[in-house]
């Protein structure tokens, strides 16, 4: 008997393996159509583009636009204008048409400006530009001007 069991799980294994290879020949059937569908869809996303066309005609001759009529050349009018040389002018900066807008300071400045190392009190030694902003209210623009307050140790002499 078990003979009869290796003959009989020798054929399964047979049909199994048979059926297995089958399956994978399909496989590989569709593999190779889906690469080459890939391979020309790449070609028409990545590829050279050109607006000539490879259409010809019998003979290796090619369309022409124009019928054989009108073939012959068309003189060229000796009448000539000349056009006098285009000027463009210079772009504007920034800085020249804000410079014709009207300006609003904010003035940044502390309250009781005191040195953070000795702890002195601090005077003012000046002030500098911080930046200018552009703003846009509806119906008009200004330049809103940032001013920063400088600040110098009595003591120490340190800036902050």
């Amino acid at each position: 008997m078990s003979g009869q069991n290796l003959t009989k799980n020798e054929q399964l294994l047979a049909q199994e393996n048979s059926a297995l290879r089958n399956e994978n020949a399909i496989l590989k059937e569709q593999l190779a159509l889906l690469q080459e569908q890939l391979d020309w869809l790449k070609k028409q996303f990545f590829g050279r583009k050109t607006e000539q066309t490879s259409v010809i005609m019998d003979g290796g001759t090619q369309l022409s636009l124009f019928p054989e009529e009108n073939e012959q050349a068309v003189s060229v009018s000796e009448n000539t204008i000349t056009v006098p040389e285009h000027q463009r002018k210079a772009k504007r900066t920034h800085d020249e048409w804000m410079s014709n807008l009207p300006v609003k300071e904010v003035r940044h400045e502390e309250d009781d400006p005191v040195c953070e190392k000795c702890g002195a009190e601090m005077r003012e030694i000046g002030e500098e530009k911080v930046y200018d902003e552009l703003v846009y209210v509806p119906g008009e623009f200004y330049v809103r001007r940032h001013i920063a307050k400088k600040y110098k140790c009595k003591k120490c002499g340190q800036n902050p």
